[in-house]
């Protein structure tokens, strides 16, 4: 927050962490020109990576581990190395205490977060996707989690598309809309929805089929 008319603004903190471990209350911002710089880089994860192995520089990561969330999809900005603490995935048995964990098969009526998949108009090519809470008061603040989207489309013919998928215009949300293709019976729209501290933190992982509207769960 670079804004001087919030110079003395500060995030609030919830309590779950004591005040004096927290080290920094705002993340320090490059200047624009940099940023600007990055981005008229073609390929600056790639470069970067270069240069860092020629200066001698171990330790980068390469996409086949990392794999991107949204391929062809820059970011460019400062980034934080945390450590959060227990990570459960439902991939795993759900989420600890109930909290976001729980079963639920494609229906998902009694899962307590579930992904809702819609046909975008008359376009059966065009779909929107949307996270949905069953707790109301998880469902009013549902902009206050953090949403990982991607596309496993495992080789179809629609996966020369997957650059057409948006998330928006909410985090919570997603649609993708493309011209006609073969749709493979395996794709999948998946979303990782984290809410937690640096101490605590759940994932719940949903599984969407692109081209069947329902609703999905865990």
């Amino acid at each position: 927050m670079n804004d001087p008319a919030f110079a003395d603004v500060l995030p609030k903190l919830t309590g779950k962490i004591s005040a004096d471990r927290i080290r920094l209350m705002r993340t320090p911002r490059p200047p624009k020109e940099l940023i600007d710089g990055f981005k008229r880089i073609g390929d600056a994860t790639s470069v970067i990576s270069d240069i860092m192995d020629e200066l001698g520089i171990t330790g980068a990561i390469g996409a086949s581990l990392l794999k991107p969330t949204l391929p062809s999809t820059p970011i460019v900005g400062p980034a934080l190395t945390v450590e959060p603490g227990g990570i459960v995935s439902s991939r795993e048995g759900g989420g600890s205490g109930g909290s976001l964990g729980g079963g639920g098969g494609p229906s998902a009526s009694n899962a307590p977060l579930s992904m809702e998949v819609a046909q975008a108009g008359p376009d059966p090519n065009s779909s929107t996707f949307e996270v949905h809470f069953k707790d109301p008061t998880r469902e009013a603040q549902r902009g206050a989690f953090t949403y990982a989207w991607s596309l496993d489309l495992k080789g179809s013919d629609c996966a020369r598309f997957a650059d057409r998928f948006m998330v928006g215009p909410q985090r919570f949300q997603a649609n993708w809309s493309h011209p006609p293709c073969a749709h493979g019976p395996d794709e999948q729209v998946n979303v990782q929805v984290a809410l937690g501290s640096a101490e605590t933190t759940q994932v719940q992982v949903l599984h969407g089929k692109p081209d069947r509207p329902g609703i999905y769960g865990p």
